[in-house]
């Protein structure tokens, strides 16, 4: 007997902030996965470009812009990817309580990034080895 092995359409995960914790939810439906991995491998390409002259540059101003620049490459990303709900509850548990500014949280929001854009992937693939698989 064959078992067939299927992935939710909405993945699940937590992101823990010092003692919060926010339960997050990725929409992996069919409308929304090849559209959102052609954006989430041209958002990590630019977030990679930012890294490389963050590395270079030591001016503080210089700096704090390019973590802007950080957060709004990722930051609709995110928010497609989980909605503008939980993409404000993270904000809000990186400030304590208090929701920061997308650029304040980016070491938080470049994980939250990543892994929504691992769960697109992983199911892109599934789509994309899948050809045949009738349409309901």
């Amino acid at each position: 007997m064959k078992t067939l092995k299927v992935r939710k359409s909405f993945e699940r995960f937590e992101v823990e902030v010092g003692d919060e914790t926010v339960e997050c939810t990725i929409d992996c439906t069919d409308g929304t996965v090849n559209a959102l991995a052609a954006k989430c491998i041209k958002a990590r390409q630019q977030a990679l470009a930012l890294d490389t002259l963050k590395e270079k540059t030591f001016d503080r101003k210089k700096l704090n812009k390019l973590s802007e620049d950080m957060a709004a490459i990722i930051g609709p990303i995110i928010v497609e990817g989980i909605g503008e709900e939980f993409y404000d509850a993270i904000l809000t548990a990186c400030g304590d309580g208090v929701k920061l500014k997308p650029a304040q949280c980016n070491l938080v929001m470049v994980q939250v990034f990543a892994t929504v854009c691992q769960a697109i992937f992983d199911l892109s693939l599934i789509h994309i080895s899948e050809p045949t698989r009738p349409r309901l």
